[in-house]
């Protein structure tokens, strides 16, 4: 690949690659191969410039010499691009985004007054046809307060206002969108497999690693212990035993041998299995569990759902509120300021993210490492409320011993002023209320709720 050095400081280079635009599968291959790379700190490709900008640690020529040596078209760079392209999406929205702005921009500098009025009305449209269309279902929803706002500024010849509010509307729409596909892929993305190799078996029998992608219905590949079915099929050799606790929820491993059906996403735990693919990448269950998360409109959580219920409710009090400035003031426009701070929107659109983000957090797996690094954080804060409540003295936690830490129990520890430190079952009735509340203050510290009712906290 050819390219020329616009710019060199220390651990950083910006290359130009002297084309005049790159595809978008080839800056995907350009970013996640180098990101890959040893030394390598941070990437970032211009795909409308045809530009590369790279921050190492490490020889700057081997890495030049690197990108000198790559072919952006060669499968085996292909296949460092993930299924789910991050990069790809970012920048889709954020193209989005710049398009909306130049547009605007250039509607205020190059158009008439009049052509530009026109343009405002055309771009109105779309907005109150979807506001009615919902009044007229009875549909009590966001569209109608949009619709609104809109048709109040286009009615006083407020032609300037109505474009803001579309302007603003649809760039709040494209950063809606953009938020739940990230959302959604992020999830996706903490679910898949994340197996790029398989052992590929030969009919001579010989083996060899090859790419996920290369494999099809009817090859064999081979699963040694320890290691991720990564797609389904039919055991044609060897006896093993497999956890399939992702996909059934089943607590013990199950003996597989020939002529059993196997599933991606299960882990063989002991043995070691030849098997035939049935379902290659992309049309496993495991797959399809992914694809159903990722196509899903209705991932209403209950939650959710009351969420929804309330921001829909709030609709005609706004339309109130609104109808009462127009009665106090006499002017349309303060009227229709109400409208636009309406904040019943955001609660119905922020829901189905912060289902998805909940969703991808719960996901995530859990080590003791994070163990540890939560206990030393929830001791720090234990010890600061208790000795704020007892005014002085020391409480901390600590973990009960176990084989498994992610399993052991929490043991409270306490010493109030004047005491020997002692285990909280040892201390008074008032004691111990005091310090099951320091408890709850120290969980509130670590993760602050917007408010908090605490019913007869003297009984705790």
């Amino acid at each position: 690949m050819i390219y020329r050095i616009i710019q060199r400081t220390p651990n950083r280079f910006h290359l130009d690659l002297m084309q005049r635009r790159l595809s978008e599968t080839e800056a995907d291959v350009l970013y996640y191969t180098l990101i890959e790379l040893p030394g390598i700190e941070n990437v970032k490709v211009y795909q409308r410039t045809a530009q590369l900008a790279v921050r190492y640690v490490g020889v700057e020529s081997a890495i030049l010499d690197y990108i000198s040596d790559m072919d952006l078209s060669d499968p085996a760079l292909q296949d460092n691009v993930p299924t789910i392209s991050a990069r790809a999406t970012n920048e889709m929205y954020k193209n989005k985004i710049l398009n909306k702005v130049m547009l605007r921009i250039g509607k205020w500098l190059f158009l008439p007054l009049p052509i530009r009025t026109a343009v405002t009305i055309y771009q109105a449209v779309p907005f109150v046809w979807r506001g009615l269309k919902d009044l007229f279902n009875k549909n009590v929803s966001a569209e109608i307060i949009h619709a609104a706002a809109v048709l109040a500024a286009l009615l006083t010849g407020e032609f300037d206002t109505a474009a803001s509010v579309v302007f603003l509307t649809e760039i709040g729409d494209i950063l809606e969108e953009w938020t739940y596909k990230k959302s959604v892929d992020d999830l996706a993305q903490s679910l898949s497999l994340n197996v790029e190799k398989v052992w590929k078996v030969a009919d001579d029998g010989t083996v060899s690693q090859v790419s996920l992608n290369h494999m099809h219905n009817g090859d064999r590949f081979k699963v040694t212990m320890g290691n991720m079915i990564p797609l389904d099929g039919k055991v044609v050799s060897g006896e093993a035993m497999v956890n399939q606790a992702a996909l059934t929820g089943e607590p013990l491993a199950v003996r597989k041998h020939d002529g059993v059906i196997v599933y991606a996403g299960t882990v063989l735990e002991e043995g070691e299995l030849i098997v035939e693919v049935r379902s290659s990448s992309g049309e496993t269950r495991y797959d399809k569990i992914v694809n159903m998360i990722e196509n899903s409109e209705n991932l209403a959580a209950l939650t959710q759902m009351k969420a929804v219920s309330v921001a829909d409710r709030l609709v005609p009090w706004t339309f109130g509120a609104s109808l009462l400035a127009f009665v106090l003031t006499r002017n349309v426009m303060k009227a229709a300021s109400v409208l636009m701070a309406d904040f019943s929107c955001a609660v119905e659109v922020a829901m189905p993210i912060a289902v998805l983000s909940a969703m991808r957090e719960a996901g995530k797996p859990v080590s003791a490492g994070d163990v540890t690094k939560a206990l030393g954080a929830d001791r720090k804060e234990v010890d600061k409320a208790f000795a704020e409540l007892f005014g002085g003295g020391k409480g901390t936690l600590e973990l009960v011993e176990d084989e498994d830490i992610l399993e052991a129990g929490i043991r409270i520890i306490a010493q109030p002023p004047g005491k020997k430190l002692q285990n909280m079952m040892q201390l008074s009735v008032g004691e111990k209320s005091l310090t099951a509340i320091a408890l709850l203050f120290a969980i509130q510290n670590l993760k602050p709720s917007p408010f908090c009712l605490l019913d007869e906290i003297e009984a705790a």
